[in-house]
């Protein structure tokens, strides 16, 4: 693919030519997401709980196209599901005393009762990490992720630049 067909060069050139910025940064978060879909689905992503950096750019930037996918729902859950078991377990051996019914509803509580901190503690991240960006950084995260999201998965780099022309151009 010729130099100028490469995702991170096309949005370099939309940011130069005087381009809304926002606008810029969205379809690069966008072509990144496609870019590092792979990643961004794996099973073990689910028990991260921390932000990815294309979801504080996302944010910042008013995208309305979520960046973690179906783990976003379910990331602070399933991030609870052994510190919960660990918990429901000690406080059910150490504290009650309970038998199997017990330890079951006390562990099913802990991981939601964790996964609703997680979800706060992350959604508090998020906000933290968006309101630290500005035009130049978020600009800079996106072109990081678009180069990574090349390497990992070259193979769909022209669909990602065609991508962003179709996006630029509405």
């Amino acid at each position: 693919m010729p130099d100028a067909e490469q995702p991170d060069t096309l949005i370099q050139a939309a940011w130069s030519s005087g381009a809304d910025k926002k606008a810029v940064i969205n379809e690069g978060t966008d072509a990144a997401m496609l870019l590092l879909a792979g990643e961004r689905n794996q099973i073990v992503t689910l028990f991260w709980p921390v932000p990815r950096p294309l979801e504080a750019v996302a944010r910042w930037a008013d995208n309305p196209r979520p960046v973690a996918g179906i783990a976003e729902g379910v990331r602070p859950f399933a991030s609870a599901v052994i510190p919960g078991c660990v918990l429901g377990y000690i406080i059910t051996q150490g504290v009650t005393h309970g038998g199997l019914t017990a330890l079951v509803w006390t562990i099913v509580g802990t991981i939601i009762g964790l996964g609703l901190v997680f979800k706060l503690l992350i959604g508090a991240a998020l906000r933290r990490q968006a309101a630290r960006l500005d035009e130049q950084s978020a600009f800079a995260i996106v072109l990081d992720q678009l180069r990574l999201g090349m390497t990992v998965n070259a193979a769909l780099a022209p669909r990602a630049a065609e991508w962003i022309r179709r996006g630029l151009k509405s």
